[in-house]
């Protein structure tokens, strides 16, 4: 059977990358790089050949092969069937692996003929093939998904029924792409790290200029794939798990929110030092995740099963890489050149080329940048986040391996931990906008708005505890950061309305796009957390109760056949002033191959608030169990992440031009 050959184009992928690490003597007809450039096609067309004959398999439903007979059943809708591919471990590597391939051959391919020469570009390419070829031997070695049965199997087990969605089908593809796009920034900070130590002028070339850019630009893909990937799971959470919640702080949800708050945290354009050390460990701090996903060292909902040989070869890649990455920052930062100084722009007149090239420079390449203060507590800020998001998703297994003695450490730890952040945050959102808008900075100007917005907060915050406290017996801290929000944004949207009427100071579009989303955000959970309300009680067909000014009406309920399961709903009619405003189908669903029951709820959106509808446990003479859910502004949790990723793509758009 031909399948038996997938293995072998799998292999042969993994020794063209091997190959690529050999050095080649130059000749006039054939370089380094093109060498190079040979093995990553060739790589990339045999794991792309192995990948896609995968998912043909899946559709095929062969059954001989064990991937698609753990996770495929004839019965299931052809796209899940495709999802599957990705829904078991061996699946989920070997698209690893393929997005790995893409990114590594997009990077070669791309490269402008200028600096397909250049030892620096060489260098990212060697790197990016030893995590090619790492991963690429892990998943062949220890997550084939090519092995096979001794006999002939004629049906297959499904896909486990909470992963037949299409949100989360799509969800894990955007978390790889925005993983694995960090391991080139993690090539290119290596590579400059050994660049600088093996030659001290490095800077003195255009490429440094080059980097910045290409460094820029990946880490804003993977910055915007993450965040579409999160958006994607919080909202599969919202509407699948029932109850309204979209963040559960479960280990694998924080594992993808770690690199995503480094990536913040270089967008933010800090000092030469964190720039390099933020580029390795968002693509450490993703490895570090696989690492206690693939060998079910987490408890959680989307681990894997556990496989000690599967940890181990993680383990050694994480150990080697760290100590590489140190050694390199250690020997680099001992030598006499390391970044430049700032008194590199002090050219004298007959160097006016060098003094063109070395102003275009970005400040973070110079050792003595132009850091704002507000740069460096926002640094701090998401530093901490980072630490306390790290501590509390990996500390209870830690504690468990160590001492054999459980630990949890549950929403409440990173709520009292990260929000009193979010005053001191918004507060530097209001600043930098403010500063954004002077054509001329000083220090008296900065002093002048800090006493300013100081004095507002403080002032804000005693009148809200004054009229919270009277009105509520007690200080409703939602509403307040609900306050200093709303703060925000009307500083905010004076400053894009100006800008879209060209009348603006601002430098980017971006900024206030971005920092309007921030705090949209806020405003929304803030308000959701203060104003959600629910509803829990036993009705009979022909019943009605009013709950959020919404009559809600139990019309019936009825049978339905789906392809692989047989759902059991109710009919609810939303009337509002006697006027009909939704009909909601909240279902029961019995999964007939795993003989599994799941639970569906169906959710009315109307502008800023949501209606949810549960229908539990019953029959005709007891009545049935309803919960009903409402649920305000948490759409700007949404819409947020909209303004965020267009105030990205604004800054992908402006670069290119």
């Amino acid at each position: 059977m031909f399948s038996s050959f997938l293995p072998l184009f799998f292999l042969l992928g993994i020794l063209s990358i091997l190959l690529s690490l050999f050095p080649v003597q130059k000749s006039k007809w054939f370089s380094s790089f093109s060498f190079l450039l040979i093995c990553f096609s060739f790589s990339f067309f045999s794991f792309s050949f192995s990948f896609f004959s995968l998912v043909f398999y899946h559709l095929q439903e062969n059954f001989t092969l064990q991937a698609i007979f753990q996770s495929t059943h004839s019965l299931q809708p052809i796209f899940y069937r495709i999802s599957s591919v990705w829904g078991s471990h061996s699946g989920s590597m070997i698209l690893w692996t393929w997005i790995l391939s893409f990114l590594s051959f997009f990077f070669l391919y791309t490269l402008p003929y200028s600096l397909r020469k250049d030892s620096f570009y060489l260098c990212v390419a060697k790197i990016q093939s030893f995590i090619l070829l790492f991963f690429s031997s892990y998943t062949y070695f220890t997550s084939s998904p090519f092995l096979t049965f001794d006999q002939t199997t004629f049906q297959g087990t499904e896909l486990n029924p909470v992963l037949q969605d299409i949100v989360l089908a799509i969800h894990p593809p955007l978390i790889y792409v925005g993983y694995l796009t960090t391991s080139l920034l993690a090539s290119h900070s290596i590579s400059l790290l050994w660049s600088q130590y093996t030659n001290p002028h490095f800077f003195h070339s255009s490429t440094a200029l080059k980097y910045y850019h290409d460094f820029i630009w990946y880490a804003r893909i993977s910055w915007i794939c993450l965040t579409c990937g999160i958006l994607l799971g919080s909202w599969w959470a919202y509407y699948e798990l029932g109850w309204g919640g979209f963040w559960f702080w479960d280990p694998v949800e924080n594992a993808s929110l770690l690199p995503w708050i480094l990536l913040t945290a270089l967008l933010h354009k800090p000092s030469s030092h964190w720039t390099i050390i933020l580029s390795f460990f968002s693509f450490y701090s993703c490895v570090l995740a696989t690492f206690f996903v693939r060998s079910g060292l987490l408890d959680s909902v989307h681990s894997f099963a556990a496989d000690q040989q599967r940890g181990l070869w993680i383990l050694c890649f994480l150990i080697l890489s760290l100590l590489l990455f140190l050694l390199l920052f250690y020997l680099s930062s001992t030598t006499s050149h390391f970044f430049l100084h700032s008194t590199t722009n002090q050219v004298t007149n007959h160097q006016g080329n060098h003094q063109n090239s070395f102003s275009k420079l970005p400040s973070f390449l110079l050792k003595k940048s132009n850091v704002t203060p507000i740069t460096w507590w926002n640094q701090l800020f998401l530093l901490w986040i980072f630490l306390m998001v790290l501590i509390g998703t990996f500390y209870p297994t830690l504690h468990q391996l160590i001492f054999q003695q459980g630990i949890t450490l549950g929403p409440s730890f990173f709520h009292s931990m990260i929000f009193p952040l979010l005053t001191p945050m918004l507060f530097l959102m209001i600043l930098s906008t403010k500063l954004q808008s002077l054509s001329l900075i000083t220090w008296s100007k900065i002093l002048i708005l800090i006493s300013f917005q100081l004095g507002f907060l403080v002032g804000s915050f005693l009148f809200c505890s004054f009229v919270f406290t009277i009105s509520y017996d007690y200080f409703n801290s939602s509403l307040f950061f609900a306050f200093l929000a709303i703060c925000s944004i009307l500083q905010l949207l004076p400053a894009l309305w100006s800008y879209f009427c060209h009348q603006s100071p601002f430098r980017s579009i971006s900024f206030l796009f971005s920092h309007f989303g921030v705090a949209l955000a806020i405003l929304g959970l803030s308000l959701w957390n203060s104003l959600a309300d629910q509803k829990h009680l036993i009705m009979f067909p022909g019943d009605s109760y009013l709950f959020a000014g919404i009559q809600w009406v139990f019309r019936e309920v009825n049978f339905l056949k789906g392809p692989n399961y047989d759902s059991f709903y109710g009919n609810f009619a939303l009337f509002k002033k006697d006027s009909l405003c939704a009909v909601l189908f909240p279902e029961k669903r019995h999964y007939l191959i795993q003989d599994t029951y799941s639970t569906k709820v169906d959710i009315h959106s109307h502008w800023f608030s949501d209606l949810h509808t549960i229908l539990g446990d019953g029959n005709l003479y007891t009545g049935w169990s309803v919960h009903f859910y409402y649920y305000p502004f948490l759409s700007f949790l949404w819409i947020a992440g909209f303004f965020l990723i267009t105030g990205v793509l604004f800054q992908l758009y402006k670069e290119k031009k």
